[in-house]
């Protein structure tokens, strides 16, 4: 009996490793997409990352430079998608760890090819602007335009 429960728990095993971001795969510039139905609500934004060739991997969780661990979204073939909040500018992610923690069943391999790529992002909400970053350019302008007319007469 206790080397059935022994042999059950080996057969059960995993193997956990990690994977770091390379700075190099996925966006160079804006490309905002705020409308991924998969997305968070957020004010604040997100970044969509993709681990791609996750083709025998269990289980996954990305961490944007010591924030809290996210768990993945979905699996779609050998891609795990991810969706981190806050968004950050992508100048800043060069000077971040990106790393996703994986599992896989006991006798497989990650995949040689599997990489971690930003997919795209969406600044979030700025807010409205307040009422003086509206009125002062608009009072400006009226108040130009009174005194040109006084000029002309």
């Amino acid at each position: 009996m206790i080397l059935l429960v022994a042999g059950m728990q080996l057969a059960a095993a995993e193997i956990t490793g990690t994977i770091n971001w390379d700075q190099s795969q996925g966006l160079s510039s804006a490309q905002y997409n705020c409308s991924d139905a998969n997305a968070p609500v957020s004010e604040d934004g997100y970044l969509h990352w993709v681990f791609l060739g996750a083709t025998n991997v269990t289980d996954a969780q990305i961490q944007v430079d010591g924030d809290t661990p996210v768990d993945y979204q979905s699996k779609q073939g050998n891609n795990m998608d991810f969706y981190t909040v806050p968004y950050y500018e992508f100048d800043t992610l060069d000077d971040m760890t990106v790393t996703v923690t994986y599992k896989l069943p006991d006798g497989t391999t990650l995949d040689s090819n599997a990489k971690i790529t930003l997919s795209h992002y969406c600044p979030g909400d700025p807010g409205i602007p307040e009422f003086p970053t509206i009125a002062l350019p608009i009072a400006a302008i009226i108040g130009l335009a009174f005194i040109f007319q006084r000029r002309k007469e």
